[in-house]
């Protein structure tokens, strides 16, 4: 199993904001993410809340405060999901920027609290469907204005433009698509998870009085006039019923709902208990009290009330619009019935209370399904396979992007070089790299300048395949000695530096080409391998930072087996790069890069040649190449110019390099690598094998 590093944006989370099934959602699952070993994080902003941070179950939580946005009074609906939406973004980039780098990103639909990150889309995102704000304007009588349909579009907008979009239930998918809402999106179906272990201490159903437990904000959506209504027919049969309603207040017809109900059904609310809002942790104490859990919503997405009084061994009765219902109605877990039917309802709650064994038996049978089916361990374990879904999906969806955007920049190069033909798979690879960071396009260019050396070499000029060659490339350069093994070769990896090493195992797993490279950490000048053990042996931008690039050389010609090949690419001397450049970047404070190992020179195809020469090679060939990464240089050029220009426009300007540099041959004396290829005169060698070298397999 990868360690993914996971990012929740949500408002809610208990106690402090833990109003409501969002808050519920995110408290179980995050938890069952952290035990499974992945880094979670919770990103909760609200209003006037404190700045803190801390941990909560192995999970990491941010709790952060939101911004004051102008407009309130005529748009309340679109300015709040636009406070919430740019706080969250402010303080993830917050997090960012104190090293927090995120694989997978989820935020609920409500309040589109992920509409920046939509917007931005720099990292895979998954969108969880709660009940968005149609579905309670349906179900609350809610007027159609055009704060509502802003809000609405901005929710919907959060919604689409993820990666993947997961849902509690198939109801509620319906209703969305019914509502026109969501279109052809493919939508996932996961469930919600609960912790049942912190419900086993509620007492047991046969020890309860006849009562009946309404959870949830009283308002219109939830129905709990319908509750009313039943509760007063049943009480003509069984007047020692109780029906405890525990919420905040919403309001109809001017009133606060709990006032509404009380004037409506004035002879219908005796017996009835209402409690404000308390924290979860006192909700245990009062399922207790329950013998049934009644949930008479007119729609419900999933209905964490439901779950958790499953978890209790309670019964529950629900109505056919909540996306538990299925489960309820399949497995025998309580009763199902149609919204706004109080007949119905007073039937179906009739056998439980009068029958508390009856009861105490559904209610176990709800207990043990819920251990089986939404367990947090089950349900994180699919959330992390879509986790792994959705970075698959927004990887491709960047590359064909990014195809889209650099006018076929990233694949400018040969497909074929004499009878070789570069893999596809490696340009695939390279070219996801080369157009997040053009500068890598110097791959591309290399791994074609490489290839167009090796095949003017009489033993490579006709061949198809490097299988069976052994080639080694001393001071590595990962991803051209990928190209070499992905074409056949068996190839040796020789740094000093572990990290470029690394990098090598990392394209070549990503290419499937692990069993043909070897690592091996080791001094250039000193080389672990006998004489004569190679056909090829090579090297990128490396001998030009040291004082004695000869001697490298000598050795490369020393492992090279008769008639084999020495190919040499180092920067080129006539080029701005060079010239200019490079000098000008050493008088800043921090230096210049690549003067880490000795300071970096640059050599003419003569001066190439002649060190090839020296080290007793016979040349072959010689070229240059690279002519765009000569005028667009990478520390300064490019950088300027990827803040100053669209990226189209960027791409335009290096594809026109690239195409002059093809159409115009002179052009390319002016290229930034200049690249040679000997093979060895018969000199005499040392059989000497050196020490100090370390091999990873």
């Amino acid at each position: 199993m990868v360690r993914m590093r996971i990012l929740f944006l949500s408002m809610e989370y208990p106690p402090e904001t833990g109003w409501g099934g969002i808050g519920s959602y995110v408290a179980s699952i995050a938890p069952a993410l952290a035990a499974r070993g992945h880094e979670v994080h919770v990103l909760s902003c609200v209003r006037r809340q404190k700045f803190r941070d801390y941990i909560d179950r192995g999970v990491y939580i941010h709790r952060r405060g939101q911004f004051r946005i102008w407009g309130r009074r005529c748009f309340p609906l679109t300015v709040d999901r636009l406070r919430v939406s740019l706080s969250a973004f402010f303080w993830y980039g917050h997090l960012r920027r104190s090293g927090m780098k995120f694989d997978i990103i989820e935020y609920p639909d409500w309040a589109a609290e992920g509409l920046f990150f939509a917007l931005v889309h720099s990292k895979p995102i998954v969108a969880h469907l709660h009940t968005p704000l149609p579905v309670i304007s349906r179900y609350n009588g809610l007027s159609a204005n055009t704060d509502n349909r802003w809000a609405s579009a901005l929710e919907r907008f959060s919604v689409h433009r993820a990666d993947l979009i997961t849902s509690p239930s198939e109801l509620l998918v319906k209703e969305l698509k019914g509502l026109g809402w969501l279109q052809n999106q493919r939508v996932e179906v996961i469930p919600y998870c609960i912790d049942w272990l912190n419900w086993q201490g509620v007492q047991p159903v046969l020890m309860t009085e006849p009562t009946l437990l309404f959870v949830g904000r009283l308002e219109r959506l939830k129905a709990p006039e319908v509750l009313v209504e039943a509760v007063a027919i049943l009480q003509k049969e069984m007047p020692g019923i109780r029906t405890i309603f525990i919420g905040r207040s919403g309001v109809r017809d001017g009133l606060a709902y709990r006032e509404w109900l009380e004037r409506k059904y004035a002879g219908s609310v005796k017996g009835c208990e209402f409690t404000d809002y308390l924290p979860r942790s006192e909700l245990p104490a009062w399922m207790a009290r329950a013998r049934v859990v009644v949930v008479p919503s007119w729609f419900e997405s999933f209905s964490m009330v439901a779950l958790e009084a499953m978890a209790s061994g309670r019964p529950v009765c629900v109505t056919e619009t909540t996306g538990l219902a299925g489960w309820v109605k399949g497995h025998n877990l309580g009763a199902v019935v149609p919204p706004g039917d109080p007949e119905a309802l007073a039937d179906a709650l009739r056998p439980f209370l009068r029958d508390p064994v009856y009861a105490a038996e559904v209610g176990e049978r709800a207990r043990n399904f819920v251990r089986e089916y939404f367990d947090p361990h089950r349900i994180a374990e699919a959330r992390e396979a879509i986790y792994r879904k959705a970075i698959d999906c927004h990887i491709a969806r960047r590359k064909e992007q990014l195809k889209k955007q650099s006018f076929g920049f990233p694949y400018a190069c040969a497909e074929r070089v004499g009878n070789l033909c570069l893999p596809q798979s490696w340009r695939d690879l390279v070219a996801t790299e080369a157009a997040e960071e053009p500068w890598r396009h110097f791959y591309l260019r290399t791994g074609e300048a490489l290839l167009q050396l090796l095949v003017q070499h009489p033993q490579f000029a006709a061949v198809d395949s490097l299988a069976g060659t052994r080639v080694l490339d001393v001071g590595c350069t990962p991803a051209l000695d990928v190209l070499l093994a992905c074409l056949g070769a068996e190839v040796v990896l020789l740094d000093l530096d572990w990290k470029e090493l690394e990098k090598g195992r990392m394209y070549a797993r990503l290419l499937g080409v692990e069993d043909r490279l070897r690592y091996v950490q080791a001094d250039a000048f000193a080389i672990p391998f006998s004489p004569e053990s190679f056909d090829l042996v090579w090297n990128s931008g490396f001998i030009e930072h040291f004082d004695d690039p000869v001697s490298i050389v000598r050795n490369m010609a020393r492992l090279t087996r008769p008639g084999g090949a020495v190919i040499v690419l180092v920067p080129n001397r006539w080029t701005p790069h060079s010239l200019w450049i490079r000098e000008c970047l050493r008088k800043r404070p921090k230096g210049y890069y690549w003067d880490f190992m000795g300071r970096e020179r640059s050599y003419s195809r003569k001066e190439l040649e002649g060190i090839l020469k020296a080290a007793g090679l016979h040349v072959i060939a010689s070229s240059t190449t690279n002519l765009r990464r000569s005028f667009l240089d990478d520390f300064t050029v490019l950088p300027r110019l990827k803040r100053l220009l669209p990226r189209r426009i960027l791409y335009a300007i290096i594809n026109f390099m690239d195409w002059m540099e093809k159409t115009l041959p002179f052009l390319r004396e002016l290229g930034f690598m200049v690249g040679a290829i000997g093979t060895p005169n018969r000199i005499a060698v040392s059989s000497e094998f050196p020490k100090g070298s370390t091999e990873r397999p």
